[in-house]
């Protein structure tokens, strides 16, 4: 249990992240078969919410039963959790390559 208004605030800022991710889920979960990018902006967002929870009810767990493990319970989940970042970042980058692409080639079938 938090003990201090910090703790509080530190454990809501955590679970508000989740939050977040969740809804990045909510948000792309609809639209996985409009765009080829979808799937990973949604598997991006999950691994996040699914990483973050396990993160904000483990480190509680492991600092009361086995604290030693603490620093390569972190190492994991920092390396685990760039996939989703990178997920994110690619997702991104292809989606705005594919406005970029289809603006540009709507403007020449203008003119």
């Amino acid at each position: 249990m938090p003990r201090t208004i910090a703790d509080t605030v530190a454990n809501l800022a955590s679970w508000l992240y989740v939050l977040i991710a969740l809804a990045g889920v909510g948000f792309t979960a609809p639209n996985l078969k409009r765009s080829r990018w979808s799937s990973l902006f949604f598997a991006g967002f999950l691994i996040q919410a699914i990483l973050r929870s396990v993160l904000n009810l483990a480190v509680p767990w492991l600092s009361r039963h086995s604290p030693g493990d603490i620093p390569r319970f972190f190492i994991a989940t920092s390396v685990i959790g760039l996939v989703p970042y990178a997920a994110l970042v690619v997702a991104a980058a292809g989606s705005l390559s594919d406005v970029t692409r289809h603006g540009v080639s709507a403007r020449h079938n203008d003119s």
